[in-house]
């Protein structure tokens, strides 16, 4: 799963909350994509992945800002069983280089494990 950025001015951080059910999947590793890439910095990830309450801490976060569309972090889940689920990331919130919220969000995605 891709979380992606769209239009987005002077980024620097980028926290975030992802929730799961973890009867259904687990998530295996959480990456930083390219957009906090820009430039060659190389962005800092710090993660807190919890399988087995379904729930995954993320911070994103680099010098100087970034503006534009690219990928902030791919996460990468495994199917346990079959059946249904919605990953949800409910609080994203986009910081710019003075601390201030500049967009974000409630993310869900359905997902179906056959």
């Amino acid at each position: 799963m891709a979380v992606t950025l769209q239009g987005a001015m002077d980024v620097t951080s980028v926290p975030m909350q992802i929730q799961f059910d973890p009867k259904v999947v687990r998530l295996n590793d959480v990456t930083a994509g390219d957009f906090l890439a820009q430039g060659g910095v190389q962005p800092v990830l710090a993660k807190n992945i919890e399988n087995d309450s379904g729930r995954a801490t993320i911070q994103l976060s680099r010098e100087g800002g970034v503006s534009g569309t690219g990928t902030l972090a791919i996460l990468n889940f495994q199917a346990v069983a079959r059946g249904g689920t919605i990953v949800v990331i409910p609080d994203l919130r986009v910081l710019n280089s003075q601390g201030q919220v500049v967009g974000g969000g409630n993310v869900q995605l359905a997902v179906q494990v056959r």
